[in-house]
């Protein structure tokens, strides 16, 4: 059992590592969302690789142990969720071309805009933690733990009041959540969403520092 892993901030060559992940084991959300397990792991992967679901000044840190990462935490200091450069429109539509067949394209783009319907602002002087996932083989060793503690500890330093995520009412995260102080504020549904992903909408939680 890995008890203590360190934590470091990621550089541009852990890419790999990160999207592996996040992307690598993806929740039943994501699996309704984007149609099919394969399309699961290759859509949301293919678009981090592009440089969406992220901004260029978030803060990556991946917990390790020896030369293996075992989890990664996704930071934000402010702006939206999944931020989407008009630029890069094109290659996000070339994307979903090469997984998606012309007639299979109107329900992701109905799927998608249900989940962007569960958004959340993120508040003024916060840290927001857009993603934070554990290996598969390594949760419940506190990897997870260690990774928003961090979170945490960055926030105080960046001179925030508040540490904050949202996650899926169904996630099973949640509990380690609250165990670390989080506080359910906000909850958002939408017809048709359960059916869809399995959860009828996403939790905003909170941390007052």
């Amino acid at each position: 059992m890995i008890v203590d892993p360190t934590i470091r901030r990621a550089t541009a060559s852990d890419d790999f590592e990160v999207g592996r992940l996040v992307y690598g084991d993806p929740s039943p959300e994501t699996v309704g969302i984007t149609g099919d397990l394969r399309r699961a792991k290759e859509l949301p992967l293919q678009l981090f690789h592009l440089g969406l679901g992220r901004a260029p000044a978030d803060e990556v840190y991946l917990a390790v142990s020896g030369e293996r990462a075992l989890g990664a935490l996704i930071a934000r200091g402010a702006g939206v969720n999944y931020p989407v450069p008009l630029a890069k429109i094109p290659a996000v539509l070339g994307i979903a071309f090469r997984l998606y067949s012309i007639w299979e394209l109107p329900g992701l783009i109905r799927r998608v805009r249900l989940r962007t319907q569960l958004d959340f602002p993120i508040p003024e002087g916060s840290l927001h933690v857009v993603e934070v996932h554990v290996d598969p083989e390594h949760r419940g060793c506190g990897i997870g733990t260690r990774l928003l503690r961090h979170a945490e500890q960055r926030a105080v330093e960046l001179g925030c009041t508040r540490l904050n995520l949202t996650t899926a009412l169904a996630n099973r995260a949640r509990l380690l959540y609250e165990k670390e102080g989080f506080r359910r504020v906000s909850v958002k549904t939408v017809a048709g969403y359960e059916a869809v992903t399995g959860t009828p909408g996403r939790a905003f939680y909170e941390k007052r520092l």
